[in-house]
């Protein structure tokens, strides 16, 4: 039984919500088909599914076993990998799903490789934009133009970044969603809701 399985047969309160706010798995992941009011312990779920989606999505195809311990993680005041503890040189790369849409893949290429070179080994990525694309001053195109409706280019884009960086050695925080106006953001679903 997969964890979507099992998170969606308990029916407690939470679950419940979560269940109502979800929509199916296609190929390129997880739909969020409508935002309602949720739990915190909810949101939280919806968060590590999410982060579980894209990682799944993005690196399965190539190596089909991730290592547990390939993960970074925390111990005590100290990031580790593989039990060793981890370093890292990072930079905003918020436009790196854009890069990686179809036209932009040669540029992706050479920036990772030029990050690389500087000893770049950690990308911060802005995996939500969302907005109708006739909004002035927003980052173009927008990955969910409506709630539920998302660009399959930019989530092909985001795969075949996350592959990139898994090639050259960099780990991604992923940034789910923000207060940037640019980008849509919590004020684009606040709009939604209305």
């Amino acid at each position: 039984m997969s964890i979507f399985e099992r998170l969606f047969l308990d029916k407690t309160p939470e679950r419940l919500v979560l269940a109502n706010s979800a929509a199916l798995w296609n190929s390129r992941g997880f739909r969020l088909s409508c935002w309602s009011i949720m739990t915190t312990k909810a949101m939280k779920k919806i968060f590590l599914i999410l982060m579980a989606a894209i990682f799944n999505q993005c690196t399965t195809a190539h190596d089909p076993y991730i290592a547990p311990d390939a993960f970074v993680k925390v111990e005590g005041n100290q990031f580790t990998i593989k039990d060793k503890p981890y370093r890292f040189i990072g930079t905003n790369f918020w436009y790196g799903m854009h890069l990686g849409l179809a036209q932009n893949r040669a540029r992706l290429c050479r920036e990772l490789d030029h990050l690389q070179k500087l000893g770049c080994t950690n990308l911060r990525i802005m995996v939500g934009s969302e907005g109708p694309a006739t909004e002035k001053y927003r980052v173009q195109p927008p990955l969910m133009t409506e709630p539920g409706i998302y660009d399959e280019r930019l989530l092909e884009g985001l795969d075949f970044l996350l592959v990139e960086m898994r090639k050259r050695g960099i780990y991604g925080v992923l940034v789910l969603g923000n207060f940037w106006h640019w980008s849509g953001g919590f004020a684009q679903y606040l709009a939604w809701a209305k």
